[in-house]
């Protein structure tokens, strides 16, 4: 039975990769390393990362009018979004949209290395520590930000007393 289903991927699959590539304009070779390209980083269980993000991201809006949110809308919130991404990433739409992407800037012999790198020691250790390395380098630039942020707006501004440029800060100060 392993080896009827076996035979059946092999002859399957290909015949639907070039469906799909034809889809997607590319070939079905290249559509296959980028496939394998994802599966190695992890993207495919990424969608947890997508219902929390999308979770966290919508519960902070509800609770801006709603500061007493209760935990059954949370829940509810939880629920709905997790069903929508599990849902969105079972048809493929996510992936309809990045492969082209990745078919656009990367050539397969590039896609073929970046595979191998990815199930390096290496690149299985910067894929399990990617989200959590973004998640803080996120917080990091935000920081920064907001420490060059008043600096960039008192040069912009002496800059622009210097040439005789005058600007409204707000839509409140043009009523003025």
């Amino acid at each position: 039975m392993i080896q009827k289903i076996a035979t059946l991927m092999f002859f399957v699959l290909p015949f639907t990769f070039s469906i799909y590539a034809e889809e997607l304009g590319t070939d079905a070779a290249k559509l296959a390393a980028i496939k394998e390209l994802l599966a190695s980083t992890g993207a495919p269980a990424n969608s947890q990362q997508f219902t929390r993000a999308f979770s966290q991201q919508l519960i902070s809006v509800l609770r801006i009018a709603n500061p007493q949110l209760s935990q059954q809308a949370i829940d509810i919130v939880n629920e709905e979004v997790d069903k929508i991404v599990s849902k969105a990433f079972a048809n493929d739409a996510l992936q309809r949209e990045i492969y082209p992407l990745y078919a656009k800037y990367f050539t397969l012999d590039e896609l073929e290395a970046l595979v191998v790198f990815n199930r390096s020691k290496v690149g299985k250790k910067a894929n399990a520590i990617m989200p959590q390395l973004m998640q803080e380098s996120l917080v990091a630039a935000e920081l920064w930000s907001q420490e060059i942020g008043p600096l960039i707006s008192t040069e912009v501004l002496r800059r622009f007393e210097e040439e005789g440029i005058s600007i409204r800060m707000s839509p409140e100060s043009a009523t003025k």
